[in-house]
């Protein structure tokens, strides 16, 4: 019998949790993680800490050495999905690749909610950030250098 082929596109907190879940019933598997990390886990709850200089960024980033679970990796963003065709596309590197899967898991994660104000989009990166990604983190540090005052709205867990 043929092992299937498992996608899973996205690797942060629902992607780990599926991963780790699959390999436990079955080890396996065959399994393919889609994600544009240059690390494979990143905690976001530790980027208010790096950003008040608490902990090293490079702290809150680590691979899982996913080739000793038999997991390949494709860096890369997810383009789309056909599930008639069972393909999925992907922008790797400057190129699209389409991949096949018996079966797909979409993580894709969760997108900042910004408050109801009005205009407020037209300076998100202009003095309006948020952040949750390390990405987030860089561009507020570099952009905070020498300005004095900081108002927070919002502060959930992640």
């Amino acid at each position: 019998m043929e092992q299937k082929k498992i996608i899973i596109a996205g690797l942060g907190s629902a992607g780990f949790a599926a991963l780790v879940t699959i390999k436990r019933i079955n080890p396996k598997a065959h399994v393919v993680v889609i994600d544009p990390k240059d690390k494979d886990i990143v905690h976001p709850c530790g980027l208010p800490y790096a950003l008040e200089g608490k902990v090293n960024e490079q702290d809150l980033q680590q691979d899982i050495f996913l080739s000793r679970m038999n997991v390949e990796k494709v860096k890369g963003i997810v383009h789309s999905v056909d599930a008639e065709k069972k393909e999925i596309a992907v922008q790797h590197d400057d190129k699209t690749i389409t991949l096949q899967f018996d079966t797909v898991i979409l993580c894709t994660g969760y997108k900042p909610q910004l408050p109801p104000i009005a205009g407020i989009d037209r300076y998100i990166h202009k003095g309006v950030y948020t952040l949750s990604s390390i990405d987030d983190l860089k561009r507020i540090k570099n952009d905070i250098q020498g300005k004095g005052r900081a108002i927070v709205i919002g502060a959930g867990a992640i």
